[in-house]
């Protein structure tokens, strides 16, 4: 790391112009814990080159823990720079929405990101996990049955749909026994379909 910090050194001193030297050398910074040496180095970087955006992502990522809302506005321009990033940007700005407590806004991003990417997993999982604690049973069965046509092999799934179906809001026990079915079928030592299948059939 020592002399990863030299070198960064080396490099924007013969060439103090350049926008992506800038950014190396915060890189190190931050790896070596200077929070406010990668700050300075990021900024520097995107005062040379507005459109720069690893430096751009760089100041969203260290932001993140300290300052979430500093950390969205760099990912909304972040976003500009790079629209193609979609899916994975608003699945970020929903995690720092959550961190804010703006559940409003979480739900958005998280929407926008499964709008992005329907095959992106992780947001929808947070959203369908959203649904449960506003206890919306249905919104979070829907998403998490579409889930499955992703990973249909995901015994933890299975079980937790399971366990949706036997809950008070749905309370279908036929429905419930589908999916512990299936959870079994692919592990049987599995104890949670188990305990569920004889549940059922008492």
């Amino acid at each position: 790391l020592s002399e990863a910090g030299e070198w960064a050194q080396y490099v924007v001193k013969i060439d103090s112009a350049s926008s992506d030297n800038w950014v190396l050398y915060g890189n190190v910074q931050w790896a070596k814990g200077s929070f406010e040496g990668a700050r300075e180095a990021f900024e520097k970087a995107i005062s040379l080159d507005g459109e720069n955006a690893d430096a751009v992502y760089q100041l969203a990522s260290l932001w993140s823990s300290k300052d979430p809302g500093k950390a969205i506005a760099y990912l909304d321009r972040y976003l500009k720079l790079k629209p193609d990033e979609g899916p994975d940007v608003h699945y970020q700005l929903a995690l720092l929405y959550n961190s804010r407590n703006d559940q409003e806004n979480m739900k958005k991003h998280l929407l926008l990101a499964k709008e992005a990417d329907s095959m992106y997993t992780q947001p929808r999982y947070m959203l369908a996990n959203y649904y449960e604690t506003k206890n919306d049973t249905a919104s979070a069965l829907n998403e998490y049955i579409d889930l499955l046509s992703l990973e249909s092999g995901n015994t933890e799934l299975l079980d937790h749909i399971g366990e949706l179906y036997t809950s008070p809001a749905v309370s279908d026990l036929a429905g419930a026994e589908k999916y512990f079915a299936a959870s079994y079928a692919i592990n049987k030592t599995n104890p949670v379909p188990c305990f569920w299948l004889s549940v059922i059939s008492e």
